[in-house]
């Protein structure tokens, strides 16, 4: 028991920064091993994105971290990747196509995006393809606004 408590004194004085540069080595030794010079890498490039992450802050940060946890550069990765996405979303008409898609991915705005453009692909095909057709008729009767759903359902 006193070698518990003595390790848990000697623990409070474990600063953050050292706690998260120890994580940091851990993930890179369990992901490298032996490799010392792998190691060293993963950790620069860890700590590396580790700083540039401070630099963001809100829901996007947020849901990066907690997706992606302590992989420091996946979380810059996708910090990145959805600011760039919902950047071009705020470019893009709010018509029903729009709403659906952020109905269905939430704050996911690259899926969003992703979502967006296959729904306005397969409305353009419906409209330019099966202009007059019964089977469109019934399958939008089906799908609704889906406009993926209402040409795989014409297609099949």
């Amino acid at each position: 028991m006193k070698k518990l408590l003595g390790f848990l004194f000697l623990l409070s004085f474990v600063s953050p920064q050292t706690a998260m540069a120890n994580e940091i080595d851990q993930r890179c030794r369990t992901e490298w091993g032996n490799n010392s010079r792998m190691v060293r890498h993963c950790t620069k490039r860890q700590r590396q994105a580790k700083r540039e992450i401070s630099a963001f802050s809100g829901l996007i940060r947020t849901n990066c971290e907690s997706e992606w946890g302590t992989n420091y550069r996946i979380v810059l990765y996708c910090i990145k990747n959805q600011s760039e996405a919902l950047s071009n979303l705020e470019r893009r008409p709010n018509d029903h196509i729009t709403q659906n898609c952020k109905n269905e991915w939430g704050n996911n705005f690259r899926m969003i995006e992703y979502c967006i453009k296959q729904q306005r692909s397969s409305k353009r095909i419906i409209e330019q393809s099966y202009s007059n057709s019964n089977k469109r008729t019934q399958c939008e009767r089906e799908w609704g606004n889906n406009y993926r759903m209402v040409l795989y359902c014409i297609r099949r």
